[in-house]
């Protein structure tokens, strides 16, 4: 469902437009038992079976929702678009409210509408009556109180059903838009400055990632292959006492086949705190290299740290092109829930987009803090990589191998195994971060890739982030 929102901008802005189809409504697979510990079912499909089949492996495991009925992270998209009451924001507390419905009113719902400062609910309120006839734009005063602030401030309205109608009942939602009433212009930092006693992670950049449906179904995985898994060999470190602290430059080979010179350059404070620069460098011929699937950074922690605390676009996992439907806040999630298991084969799995920080933490609160001079996108699985990647050891699109090299698993479900999910003493907890992701494509399934905005074309350029201790 990525670039689902640019076909509903069509729809909206031109009236003729008949729109498409979704393809499809539910997963095709079936709920076969196993015995592997972590889980005690997988969903099997055509290509579990035979060499060869009609369904073409895992061609029909492609909807909205899973073959068990629960909602795949791309339903809440499908879910936002489709609604039939639209909001904007027009100053001194006014929203604008839009009934896109052609026959009815909307008498029988109410406005629900909360305002958080930095993801804090700093006020609230509900409007009983809604006089907006189908097709009629209304202007609604909420009367918010005036907040003078230069953090964010987000208001976020929703609309109620008052009484059952049909097979929806009461305090159902059918409606909801986010608006921005200010947005900071600085990072969100936060206090902390505890080193992580007895712990040590080393950073390595990354332009890869574990390739979904789409992808294989676009062959990236070998049009692409540079970026997957480049070997990244040190050609120059140094190592420089500053004023402020040390100054650390790691100088990479050339990678992507010799076309990128690949450079991280790091700042330590005495405080523990590191300031980096991920950077990429023409090395003769990067024009010609292929679009990267990330430009970011990766780095694995002890299990222990099994908390992720990210203010930014959730709750759901979401990606630059499909991330519509959520909503700005601040979240508290475990690591071991990151993963979407409803994904029938492992995939790229459990990005937030939109981060003004993003936080990995044991359960007294201690960790790291990832933030940036821009927005940015990460992920922190109990999964490496290479473990999500069912494309390793020669595994064609829709094969029907059930394991790579590497531990790579081909269910979803099989993954929970290497989770730890009650033992993450035992585990690890793999942490990306990135300037951009390439978006995860939506117009088919079969070679077109993500829109022109979504792509990451290979060129010069930096990734500005800080990495602090965190302490409680």
């Amino acid at each position: 469902m990525g670039n689902f929102k640019e076909y509903w901008d069509l729809v909206r802005k031109y009236p003729a437009f008949q729109g498409g189809f979704i393809w499809d409504f539910v997963d095709q697979a079936l709920w076969w038992p196993v015995s592997e510990e972590g889980t005690d079912h997988v969903f099997r499909f055509g290509g579990d079976w035979n060499e060869y089949d009609p369904s073409d492996g895992s061609f029909d495991c492609n909807g909205v929702i899973a073959a068990d009925r629960s909602l795949h992270p791309h339903a809440y998209e499908v879910r936002y678009q489709y609604r039939n009451i639209l909001t904007s924001y027009a100053g001194n507390g006014n929203i604008k409210v839009y009934n896109e419905n052609f026959f009815k009113d909307l008498s029988q719902y109410y406005i629900s509408w909360i305002l958080e400062e930095d993801g804090i609910a700093v006020a609230n309120g509900t409007v009983q009556n809604i006089n907006a006839g189908p097709q009629q734009t209304v202007t609604i005063n909420l009367g918010l109180p005036k907040i003078n602030t230069d953090k964010d401030l987000y208001l976020t309205v929703r609309y109620i059903l008052k009484a059952q109608d049909g097979l929806q009942n009461a305090g159902d939602e059918v409606a909801y838009d986010q608006m921005a009433i200010n947005e900071s212009k600085s990072p969100a930092f936060a206090a902390g400055s505890a080193a992580i006693a007895g712990t040590e992670v080393t950073y390595v950049p990354q332009f890869g990632r574990a390739v979904n449906e789409n992808d294989m179904g676009a062959r990236l995985n070998e049009r692409y292959k540079v970026w997957l898994y480049p070997e990244f060999k040190v050609k120059n470190f140094t190592v420089k006492k500053v004023e402020a602290g040390y100054s650390v430059v790691t100088e990479y080979e050339p990678v992507a086949d010799g076309a990128a010179a690949v450079t991280v350059a790091y700042s330590i404070l005495p405080d523990g705190s590191i300031s980096g620069t991920e950077s990429m460098k023409d090395a003769g011929n990067l024009s010609k290299a292929p679009d990267l699937f990330r430009f970011g950074m990766q780095f694995t922690m002890p299990g222990k740290y099994s908390v992720v605390d990210f203010y930014g676009k959730g709750p759901w996992e979401n990606y630059c092109d499909r991330n519509s439907a959520a909503l700005v806040g601040r979240y508290v999630q475990s690591v071991n829930d990151q993963y979407h298991y409803g994904y029938v084969r492992a995939q790229e799995s459990g990005t937030h987009t939109e981060l003004r920080y993003l936080r990995v933490l044991d359960g007294n609160g201690t960790g790291l803090e990832i933030s940036a001079n821009t927005k940015f996108s990460g992920s922190v699985l109990p999964f490496s990589m290479k473990e999500l990647d069912c494309t390793l050891n020669g595994t064609p699109h829709r094969a029907n191998k059930t394991n790579g090299q590497n531990g790579a698993a081909l269910h979803s479900l099989s993954l929970k195994k290497l989770s730890h999910e009650n033992d993450r003493m035992n585990g690890k907890t793999c942490v990306n971060f990135e300037l951009m992701q390439m978006g995860v494509g939506g117009i088919n399934s079969w070679g077109t890739l993500p829109l022109e905005p979504y792509r990451i074309h290979a060129a010069e350029r930096e990734f500005h982030f800080v990495i602090r201790p965190v302490d409680n």
